[in-house]
């Protein structure tokens, strides 16, 4: 596998590429990058000097290619799939650029100014900047409103680049043109799999941008935070990351565990990991200290048991930032499409 992502999950641009690669099934290796972490932070300075993410890695061409707009078209042009993001029409291709900037500039990066002032400490507030970003978001949803009054997607017709940029940004959207193409992303056959990177949470992202905007953070997004890192995390075969984020008293169990601890769920949960390809977080529910998730795992074609997905459940228990409980419910398994029963499988 010659390409590598590196990334983090709660980076939302990082989503826009990791669309364009689950849309066009682009196989690739996800490297989860810390930027706490010297070496993984020199790493990435390493291949960006910059020092952002995400950034491609080609070892078959030996590139690295930053920035999410750039990404997205260096795979339309060496790693071409059955979706174009960039079209073949030299008009469609400056609108499809154009609409790409437009959610980037004046959606994606005011919605992160809101955002990123409520974590800031008191002294470190941007009144002024944070009013600035919501006039431009105001303006910004009420061209979207009129674009979307006649359908289709950002740029016209197709599925394209100007849509794996409106969907991170409008994850954290609250008006009807967002709640529109988040569902427009939900429903496209084709699409489904990347748009549910960000549409899977849509009504906890909903809620939290009607809580932003009243002047409060809601520390439910910190647990759901961290439980789309822990699975991240896990994809990644980051396991100090995992064990990081579970209590030292940590219980897990499953219809093959019961209550196991913190050590025996490394040795029987971890070395097992390879064969999955992705989990497709579908909810997210946080009640206090307790959260329950549901998602669906899809296998790795060339592994054993390619083909096979699943939808399971799990109750997430909290102790302060760290958690010390998952329970686990399975749920229906399909293979090549076609339901099997438990037990034989």
């Amino acid at each position: 596998m010659s390409l590598t992502l590196h990334f983090h999950p709660l980076s939302s641009f990082c989503w826009k590429a990791l669309i364009a690669l689950y849309e066009n099934d682009i196989p690739f290796t996800p490297i989860l990058v810390n930027l706490a972490d010297p070496a993984e932070r020199a790493a990435l300075l390493k291949l960006w000097p910059v020092g952002k993410f995400p950034v491609l890695g080609d070892g078959a061409r030996g590139e690295a290619i930053p920035e999410t707009s750039i990404i997205i078209e260096y795979l339309d042009r060496h790693y071409r799939g059955r979706t174009r993001f960039i079209p073949d029409d030299p008009a469609l291709a400056l609108q499809t650029r154009l609409r790409d900037r437009f959610y980037d500039l004046y959606v994606h990066l005011p919605m992160q100014k809101i955002v990123g002032d409520r974590l800031r400490p008191a002294e470190g507030k941007d009144p002024h900047g944070v009013e600035e970003a919501r006039t431009r978001l105001r303006t910004s949803y009420e061209m979207i409103e009129r674009q979307m009054a006649g359908g289709g997607w950002a740029a016209g017709g197709d599925f394209s680049l100007a849509d794996c940029a409106a969907a991170p940004a409008l994850f954290y959207g609250n008006r009807g043109a967002a709640r529109r193409r988040l569902r427009q992303c939900q429903c496209l056959p084709g699409a489904a799999r990347g748009a549910a990177v960000v549409c899977a949470g849509v009504e906890g992202s909903r809620a939290l941008v009607s809580n932003v905007s009243k002047g409060g953070l809601m520390a439910s997004t910190d647990k759901e935070n961290t439980i789309r890192a822990i699975f991240a995390a896990y994809l990644a075969g980051d396991r100090r990351r995992v064990e990081n984020s579970l209590s030292d008293d940590f219980r897990f169990t499953s219809p093959y565990d019961d209550g196991i601890d913190k050590p025996t769920y490394f040795e029987r949960c971890w070395k097992n990991a390879d064969w999955i390809e992705r989990h497709e977080l579908e909810k997210i529910f946080v009640d206090g200290d307790e959260a329950f998730v549901t998602y669906l795992c899809v296998a790795k074609s060339e592994k054993e048991g390619g083909g096979k997905r699943f939808r399971n459940t799990e109750f997430f228990v909290f102790d302060g930032d760290r958690v010390k409980r998952i329970d686990v419910y399975f749920g229906a398994t399909y293979e090549n499409g076609v339901f099997v029963k438990q037990g034989e499988t």
